[in-house]
């Protein structure tokens, strides 16, 4: 009988709906194996990603406060993934008021922008995704093990009300970690610019 090494965590799941074959002959983005190779299978985690959802309820606290659903816009191999509560009444307004044309001050559109400069150069600007990626799950972490000791003994609206305070802490926090990312990626770049002489 085989049993898992490990129980399965949302880093887990968050890395395999990022796949892109890291790590192989086959990953786009790879120096491995022949052109053909890096194009021969279709990853999970590719450019036409718009969001990943994964939705968890949580064992281990009130029933009031167990459903989290983690989020991430843009390329799964670009994005951070954040915790919102769901026994909430609304969404926060950077995740929720996304325009149809760019607005650098919705979530979305910011981590499209994101992708798209470091789609060119993944390698270049590896350093800034990665703490793109872990200071927006380490700042949800965070704020859901304080909200959930906070909220022990609250009920009703205005347990929902103090979720929602720290789903919009934790949007905060994730915009805040793409933002800084989109920063770095566009100092990093312009200093690559060919007509620089």
């Amino acid at each position: 009988m085989k049993k898992p090494e490990h129980l399965l965590t949302i880093e887990d799941f968050k890395y395999a709906l990022s796949s892109r074959y890291q790590h192989t002959k086959y990953d786009p983005y790879g120096s491995q194996g022949t052109e053909a190779d890096r194009h021969a299978f279709r990853p999970i985690g590719f450019q036409r990603n718009q969001e990943l959802s994964i939705l968890q309820i949580r064992n281990d606290v009130p029933k009031e406060i167990a459903g989290v659903q983690w989020i991430a816009f843009g390329p799964n191999a670009f994005n951070g993934i954040a915790p919102y509560y769901t026994n909430v009444l609304d969404t926060p307004s950077v995740y929720r008021d996304t325009k149809e044309h760019f607005d650098i001050k919705n979530m979305y559109w910011l981590t499209q922008a994101i992708a798209t400069i470091v789609d060119e150069h993944p390698f270049r600007y590896s350093a800034s995704v990665e703490e793109l990626k872990q200071q927006t799950l380490a700042a949800g972490r965070h704020i859901l093990l304080e909200t959930d000791s906070e909220v022990e003994k609250l009920t009703g609206e205005e347990l929902q009300m103090k979720l929602q305070k720290a789903n919009d802490q934790t949007a905060k926090a994730a915009y805040d970690a793409a933002m800084k990312c989109f920063g770095d990626c566009v100092e990093t770049g312009a200093l690559q610019i060919k007509l620089n002489y």
